[in-house]
């Protein structure tokens, strides 16, 4: 209960990063998921081989690009990360603090790749498409639909996201 309550907060943060443009959110999960996927790992060999640099880049990357999805925990995690390894502190800390950030980013990488893992949706081909006046009730009904469907990286957010192409969020 408490890692969906996470999610449905992750979703809610991170779609109104992107004023409500959920095509544009399941964009930058997968990229999150693909880019940030292996950067517990690639921190942790920049540490091994003492590029102190590399390593403060790479954790201060993954706590941009988790703020920017909403993804609190991990940009938290990595915050203090890249704090260390700025501040140079022993490799004691560093290797918990990292394993901290694994215990926060992997479950999410694992269950966006899973949930993600439906093909990007096609262009629709040349049906014409109506558009019409949008009705404030229905974009609220939908973003919340919208909302439950990415908080759970339910895959149908694809096909709701498509059915509903001209749906913004009000506020």
């Amino acid at each position: 209960a408490q890692f969906k309550g996470s999610m449905e907060r992750l979703a809610k943060d991170g779609l109104a990063r992107v004023a409500g443009n959920g095509k544009l959110y399941l964009k930058l999960l997968r990229q999150f998921a693909e880019q940030q996927g292996p950067a517990v790992e690639q921190t942790a060999d920049a540490l091994a081989k003492g590029d102190l640099a590399l390593a403060e880049r790479l954790a201060h990357t993954l706590k941009g690009v988790a703020g920017n999805i909403g993804a609190q925990g991990v940009q938290a995690a990595a915050g203090a990360l890249e704090k260390l390894i700025r501040e140079r502190t022993d490799a004691h800390e560093t290797e918990t603090a990292l394993r901290q950030v694994a215990a926060a980013l992997d479950p999410l990488v694992a269950q966006m790749r899973s949930a993600l893992s439906s093909p990007e949706p096609t262009t629709p081909s040349s049906a014409a498409v109506s558009i019409q006046p949008a009705d404030p009730a229905q974009t609220r009904a939908a973003t919340t639909q919208l909302i439950k469907l990415l908080s759970e990286f339910d895959p149908g957010a694809v096909e709701f996201i498509e059915a509903n192409p001209d749906r913004k969020s009000t506020r």
